[in-house]
């Protein structure tokens, strides 16, 4: 990736910071559904735009229940579209992704 200082300079700092400390790497662009699946749990977005997956959920929040999970997400001001589409699907992505998280608590914390 060639960056030109000129179109960077006083242009978003953390965004110049990002681009100068990864030219070296392949970047791809592309919208969010691009590189979001909606139902390969395997997934994890942390840091800036955090979306949280189930394993994000276990891993990090250290949550053992989908009540905690479902009161969670009632807490926050936008939901990652796993959660949110409950109506498509058999099973909806909100239970595969329950599915996923349950066998993610099982998998740490034994059955």
């Amino acid at each position: 990736m060639k960056i030109h200082v000129g179109f960077t300079k006083g242009f978003c700092p953390p965004l110049r910071e990002f681009l100068e400390h990864h030219r070296t790497h392949s970047v791809v662009f592309g919208e969010e559904s691009d590189f979001l699946p909606t139902d390969d749990f395997d997934w994890m977005q942390l840091g800036y735009l955090l979306i949280p997956t189930p394993r994000y959920l276990v891993e990090v929040l250290g949550m053992k229940s989908w009540d905690q999970v479902s009161a969670y997400m009632e807490k926050q001001e936008s939901v990652p579209p796993w959660w949110e589409i409950t109506w498509q699907g058999d099973p909806s992505p909100r239970e595969k992704g329950k599915r996923k998280f349950e066998e993610l608590v099982r998998q740490r914390h034994g059955s």
